[in-house]
């Protein structure tokens, strides 16, 4: 299953691929799995993504969610955090073209 950066294509994802590949703990481990299984079910807002649908990614694998579950939040509060670094670049690359004008 493709990771975050193979679907986003963020620059930031060129960093990621640089790095070593982490060492997980079997509890991380599952978190990331579950995590990555549900990487289709955000809910979304007018301004992108507001969270995962808990209640689909859940259904996914229901064992392996509720063991992992404060795991998998920090991963989404992680997600959310990035897309919102990349909007407020964007917003900013945006309002620079506008004042050139």
């Amino acid at each position: 299953m493709p990771g975050i950066c193979a679907v986003s294509g963020s620059p930031l994802c060129e960093k990621d691929r640089q790095r070593a590949e982490p060492v997980l703990s079997p509890k991380a481990r599952l978190a990331w799995i579950a995590f990555q299984r549900a990487s289709t079910q955000w809910r979304m807002g007018f301004d992108g993504p507001t969270g995962l649908d808990y209640t689909a990614g859940r259904s996914i694998d229901p064992e392996a969610w509720d063991m992992a579950f404060p795991m998998i939040q920090q991963l989404e509060a992680e997600r959310l955090n990035l897309w919102g670094e990349e909007r407020e670049k964007q917003r900013l690359e945006q309002e620079r073209k506008t004042k050139k004008r």
